[in-house]
């Protein structure tokens, strides 16, 4: 009983910024903040949704909708910052890391344990996988439904142990750009390796090289 009234009061928080964000940001029928919104916090555990000033919710999820507008093909977009009420509209605790980037296999994974191995501890992490169009320039010209068609994006907002030092935050941006990197190799080249390794297997097989059956294979 007590989780379903946590979910209802998700629910209605969530509907409230959604009607925020589209009043604020004007009606689009293709590029839709509240949606954004509500694809935001959909997966956000109901306690940690309503724990959460409303406020701080709001600018949070418009500060990722903002950086969604534009990203180079293939680049990650990363953005930190410790969030402060002239700069941003809102204040919070802890530095804020946001990545937008295509979505692909371990991300989550490998940008945390590249927070971990700077010995940050991770707060707050919210991974919404959104399906967008862009033109040629990387300009967001469609936010669609799941069913309508264009590119799985990923969307990260990390709250991590706050960074006051720039040399700091110019680390951890190297490192997280690093490691995306690192991902979208691995991704981005799996079965040309697998092509090369059954290539080696056929030569192996054809060759015979003088070497013991064990070591061949």
């Amino acid at each position: 009983m007590m989780l379903e009234r946590s979910e209802q009061a998700k629910n209605s928080l969530v509907a409230r910024l959604a009607a925020r964000a589209r009043k604020e940001a004007g009606q689009s029928k293709t590029r839709d903040p509240g949606l954004f919104v509500e694809r935001f916090y959909a997966r956000v555990p109901a306690d940690a949704v309503i724990a959460i000033d409303e406020g701080a919710l709001f600018a949070a999820a418009l500060s990722a909708w903002r950086l969604l507008q534009v990203r180079k093909p293939d680049t990650p977009t990363i953005r930190i910052f410790n969030p402060t009420s002239d700069a941003d509209g809102w204040t919070c605790a802890h530095t804020v890391i946001e990545i937008v980037n295509d979505d692909m296999p371990f991300l989550v994974d490998s940008v945390t344990a590249e927070l971990n191995r700077n010995e940050l501890t991770v707060h707050l992490l919210i991974h919404p996988v959104v399906r967008v169009k862009r033109d040629k320039t990387g300009k967001l010209t469609q936010l669609c439904d799941d069913d309508a068609g264009g590119a799985g994006e990923s969307v990260m907002h990390i709250q991590v142990t706050e960074q006051n030092v720039p040399e700091a935050l110019k680390r951890i941006q190297q490192g997280l750009e690093s490691v995306l990197g690192d991902v979208r190799a691995a991704v981005d080249d799996w079965r040309a390796m697998r092509v090369k390794l059954a290539d080696a297997i056929a030569e192996l097989d054809a060759t015979h090289p003088p070497l013991p059956a064990g070591e061949i294979e």
